[in-house]
């Protein structure tokens, strides 16, 4: 039955949570599915309540395990007192409709279930006040979340300060004075003649001539139009 899965869901979260208050409305709770469940007269009426009231006690009992500020644990506690109160005047309610004799409960049917669904009512009544609270605060997050979010985009960006490499107009001209590279200039020419592509990486500390290697390749005429464009080296 959906009222036994409810006591057995906030039995687990009392448990966890080892309050006092939270074990007084699981057994309270818990007495009031059996009482609705032997009752001879308006069986039905009050196996409705006990559902609802163990849908809602699924609720208080879970909603103490969230971590929350003080001012909702002050409310939240409030709403738990008062369910609590509830809670012991439906358990009395159907205890003591359940004292009357057969004949005495089939008199008054009609009377008892109206009682019944009054409380009931009641418990729904708080189930409306959970789920409008429930969407207040989550509103309330969601502007705060949309606040922070509005205050982040509204600080500038970083200038990007990274290096770009300007780009070459024109291949520079080859060196006047290029001379003594042969056997590295034919190793070059021979590498991107060839049918397979290659990338050329030309490396060596600075000052040794890398560049001057470099445009001296390209500038040769069976260099000019396969390669691709040149890249000053730093």
């Amino acid at each position: 039955m959906a009222s036994a899965f409810a006591a057995s869901v906030a039995s687990q979260v009392a448990e966890a949570g080892g309050e006092t208050l939270t074990h007084r409305l699981l057994e309270t709770a818990q007495l009031v599915s059996n009482t609705a469940d032997t009752m001879q007269v308006n069986r039905e009426t009050a196996i409705a309540l006990s559902r609802r009231i163990g849908e809602l006690l699924v609720v208080v009992t879970t909603e103490f395990d969230l971590p929350s500020s003080t001012d909702e644990d002050s409310k939240w506690l409030q709403i738990r007192d008062e369910f609590e109160v509830v809670l012991r005047e439906a358990l009395q309610l159907l205890q003591d409709q359940q004292r009357l004799s057969y004949l005495s409960q089939l008199v008054y049917k009609d009377r008892n279930a109206r009682a019944i669904s009054d409380v009931t009512q009641h418990v729904t009544a708080m189930m409306d006040m959970f789920k409008l609270s429930a969407a207040t605060e989550l509103h309330r997050a969601a502007s705060r979340a949309v606040v922070t979010a509005q205050e982040r985009a509204s600080v500038p960006l970083l200038e990007n300060t990274a290096r770009v490499t300007p780009s070459c107009a024109r291949l520079p001209p080859c060196p006047q004075l290029y001379f003594g590279r042969t056997r590295e200039t034919e190793a070059i020419l021979n590498a991107i003649s060839s049918n397979e592509s290659s990338h050329i990486a030309i490396l060596g500390a600075p000052g040794i001539g890398k560049t001057s290697i470099a445009i001296g390749s390209r500038e040769r005429s069976s260099a000019k139009y396969r390669v691709e464009p040149f890249v000053q080296g730093a």
